[in-house]
Order: C-alpha cells, then structure tokens, then sequence
C-alpha cells in the first residue's frame, strides 16, 4: 500500500511549492520502495529512512541529530514522540528554534513531522514562534501530521 498524499501535497503546494517538493521528494521515497505500510509506527521508520537517504544526496539540517555542523537551506525535523516528550514535538520545536536563531540567515525551509498533535497547545506555546521566524526573512515552515492512515498538513507559514 502506498502512502496517500495527494491533498497534502496539493495543499502545501498552494503556499509553499519548495516546500511541497521537499515533501514530494521524502513520499516518493518511501513509495518506490513498495513497503508494505500497516501502521504508523511502519509509517514513521519508513519517513526515517527516506529523510536519510534524502540527507545523503542532499545538503539539509536533521533534527534530531547527534551531528552539529553547517546551517543549510532545508531542515527536516522528525518529532515521533508523545507531545511533551523530549523526541515528541514540544521536545523537537525546543530544539528546532535554537536551531532557527543560529542558521536565520541560511535556513528558509522547514518540515516537521510529528505523530502528536495538539492544536490549543501549539496555538498557546509556539505559535508566536513560528510566525515570528516566518515574517523575520523569507521562512516557510510546514507541520505534517503522520498518523495510520495517511499524511495531513495541521500547520504551514
């Protein structure tokens, strides 16, 4: 079975074409590879695997990652954990924002692929953020909500 995503990209394209092919590009990954996806748990190593190779062939920021070096264009966060969990996205969008102040001149496009969602929260904690890094420079951010049955954009600047 095949990851259906043609109205997340067809939304993310509408406000972010770089940001939909990045997106396009991590799909197709995992798609050629004919996995037999069951369950997001597949799901979420199979986007793992895809985000590495995409990494391999291209220069682009990984969050979480043990590895510091040079800011870059593209960063792809990975925030497969329970909402407050350091490697679930509160944990994540700490880090992701450090990361935000340290490469604002070089960074303008950012994925976040999360299994855990909560929009009050978001609204309340770290909406602010993103808006504030989106309307400093020529920022996109996109978050992608990775759940059994598919793939679904909850949040894009």
């Amino acid at each position: 079975m095949a990851i259906k995503t043609n109205k997340l990209l067809s939304d993310l394209d509408k406000i972010s074409p770089k940001l939909a092919s990045i997106v396009d590009q991590i799909i197709s990954g995992i798609n050629s590879e004919n996995y037999n996806i069951q369950d997001s748990s597949n799901i979420e190593d199979y986007l793992k695997d895809s985000i590495d190779r995409l990494a391999s062939n291209q220069t682009i920021n990984l969050i979480p990652s043990d590895q510091k070096g040079a800011c870059h264009e593209i960063c792809v966060c990975e925030a497969f954990g329970r909402w407050h969990a350091r490697t679930g996205f509160s944990g994540i969008i700490k880090e992701t924002i450090n990361y935000w102040l340290g490469c604002f001149q070089i960074n303008k496009s950012t994925i976040i692929f999360t299994n855990a969602w909560d929009q009050h929260d978001f609204e309340y904690k770290y909406e602010q953020a993103f808006e504030n890094y989106s309307l400093g420079g020529p920022h996109q951010t996109a978050v992608i909500l990775v759940t059994p049955q598919d793939l679904s954009l909850v949040y894009c600047i």
